[in-house]
């Protein structure tokens, strides 16, 4: 179940990406086809492509605010300057709440944000231009790569770590501290002032098993046990990772997730009864058919 929804996450939430490109000027070094794959890559924020219609079921022409929203794209690198690029930044959107994604908080410090800000569509030079309109439309990312709303979506088991404090206060000063700097992940911390070891960062464990290999080494079997967690009604508990392209918030991705995954359940079950009345039906008529001397 955890890997369903984690796959739902990816494939099945939709939001707003360019689907169409109608290119009336293209004078950069890029060819056509590569400027409009660019740009059909771009992040779309997506708040609003849960109430908007699929293209197949809206009943327009394909063409109107309920299904699609229009961006335009008219840069032109003026005689004077050498280099321009172009950015995320320049395309205008009809939609005011379906804007490119903005990354000007991403922007290491000592850069200027409103140069390193924006996704990189292209470089134009003295006198090049490109001018274009975009038809961003719903999707999700069973049909193409650029509705995926997730960079990452990992799943780990969240760990059950514990410390046998007694044969913790039997182990000297140096040992404890040579067992905390064992683990990778530097899960355990060792505090000089109380002697005590401590779990720090439960959620960074890998279970690559170092701890419970060192405590043998120097004589302290039984100083920790590491498991995976459960749930009262014993199943596993899960840590999910969730990075976004930034069309969605990950706590958003997550709720529609759980939306769509508890829609799909349902209509399983839906056709699961359907089918078994069905064949109770079959098995009914079948019996009435019967002759009862046979």
């Amino acid at each position: 179940m955890a890997n369903t929804l984690r796959r739902v996450m990816q494939v099945e939430v939709p939001i707003l990406a360019i689907d169409l490109v109608n290119l009336e000027k293209n004078s950069s070094v890029l060819p056509d086809e590569m400027l409009c794959q660019r740009l059909g890559l771009i992040p779309l924020t997506s708040t609003v492509a849960k109430e908007m219609n699929n293209v197949m079921d809206c009943p327009c022409d394909g063409a109107c605010s309920e299904c699609t929203v229009e961006l335009t794209l008219n840069v032109r690198c003026p005689p004077d300057v050498n280099r321009m690029l172009v950015t995320n930044k320049d395309l205008k959107s009809s939609n005011p709440d379906v804007q490119p994604v903005d990354f000007t908080s991403f922007v290491p410090s000592g850069l200027d944000p409103d140069k390193y800000g924006g996704v990189v569509i292209c470089k134009l030079t003295k006198g090049q231009e490109i001018s274009c309109r975009c038809i961003a439309r719903r999707g999700i990312g069973k049909e193409h790569a650029k509705w995926i709303p997730t960079c990452t979506v990992a799943m780990a088991y969240m760990p059950d770590i514990r410390i046998n404090q007694e044969v913790a206060d039997q182990m000297p000063s140096e040992h404890k501290h040579e067992w905390a700097e064992c683990c990778p992940k530097k899960v355990f911390k060792y505090e000089p002032k109380t002697t005590l070891l401590e779990i720090e960062r439960a959620d960074d464990c890998i279970y690559c098993g170092e701890c419970v290999m060192k405590a043998e080494d120097i004589g302290c079997d039984g100083l920790v046990s590491v498991k995976f967690k459960r749930s009262r009604n014993g199943t596993h508990n899960f840590v999910f990772t969730v990075e976004t392209t930034g069309a969605l918030p990950a706590e958003e991705i997550v709720l529609r997730a759980f939306e769509i995954t508890r829609s799909k359940l349902k209509m399983m079950k839906k056709k699961l009864t359907e089918v078994a009345q069905s064949e109770d039906e079959e098995m009914h008529d079948d019996s009435e058919g019967q002759d009862p001397l046979m």
